[in-house]
């Protein structure tokens, strides 16, 4: 088992975010059976390049956390925002929005890594 942690690509969402792993670390170290490397991936929300110092200092200070951190980046969309507002997922609303493109980038870099996690079942005869 594991856990993602959507986390806002803004400065008060680092302290959050930080306190939050120091809690997983803490009860990683409780339970032998957790690796807190492995127990919870963040994945990085309302991305937007345009700000620059923002996001470059977010990013510096993320980097105690690399090993947990998604590829993927969810974009700041106004898509998102709409499908909410109108009760659909947002593959119904604008499948080729940002939105939706960043979300299934995501399902398959959580596939992925779910693949890479559980060994290989031996074929039953």
């Amino acid at each position: 088992h594991w856990a993602l942690v959507p986390c806002q690509l803004g400065i008060y969402s680092l302290e959050g975010l930080a306190d939050l792993l120091e809690m997983v670390d803490e009860f990683a170290n409780l339970r032998r059976d957790v690796d807190p490397s492995r127990f919870c991936r963040i994945l990085l929300t309302m991305v937007d390049n345009r700000l620059k110092r923002s996001t470059e200092y977010v990013t510096k200070e993320l980097e105690p956390y690399q090993d947990r951190i998604l590829q993927t980046k969810i974009r700041r969309n106004d898509a998102l925002n709409q499908a909410q507002a109108a009760g659909l997922s947002i593959f119904h609303f604008n499948r080729e929005s940002y939105g939706a493109v960043d979300y299934y980038q995501l399902i398959e870099e959580v596939l992925a890594y779910e693949q890479a996690r559980v060994p290989a079942q031996p074929a039953l005869q």
